[in-house]
């Protein structure tokens, strides 16, 4: 799911953004993965796309 939304970011298409953070809404989220999902929403709908990829390589880098 972090890839499909790097590549929206990348793509700065906010229409896929919306829709990668819609499927990523139907997951259960626990813990950091939580935190970083709420950030990632909450930057999305303020259309920050800078501060998005910067929360999507933030979790990314945290899953390895």
């Amino acid at each position: 799911m972090l890839d499909k939304m790097h590549e929206a970011l990348d793509n700065f298409d906010t229409l896929q953004i919306d829709e990668v953070i819609e499927e990523m809404s139907n997951f259960k989220y626990f813990d950091k993965n939580a935190e970083f999902f709420e950030r990632l929403k909450s930057a999305a709908a303020a259309s920050d796309v800078d501060n998005c990829l910067a929360i999507v390589q933030e979790w990314g880098k945290a899953l390895i």
